[in-house]
């Protein structure tokens, strides 16, 4: 698990930072449950658990998240990749 920053152009075409998302991997079938959010990638909505891979979500490191979580991607890059096109 890893905290990054969202990207954005600022009028100058330079590269800015802002917000913050959560990068985490869940292993296979991971059974998670809408009502505990206690664990990340607490957004199942059944018995059967999330598809393995890694996911992003936007929020804080401490904080429940502002988002869905969005995923499952192949690698943790690609998760990073896609939260920054945000």
């Amino acid at each position: 698990m890893s905290y990054e920053r969202f990207l954005t152009v600022d009028d100058e075409g330079n590269e800015v930072e802002y917000g913050s998302f959560e990068v985490f991997k869940c292993p296979e079938d991971y059974p998670l449950s809408v009502e505990s959010f206690e664990e990340p990638g607490t957004f199942a909505d059944d018995d059967e658990g999330v598809p393995s891979g890694w996911y992003w979500a936007a929020g804080f490191g401490g904080c429940l998240w502002d988002s869905d979580p969005i995923g499952p991607f192949k690698t943790e890059a690609e998760a990073i990749a896609d939260a920054r096109q945000y």
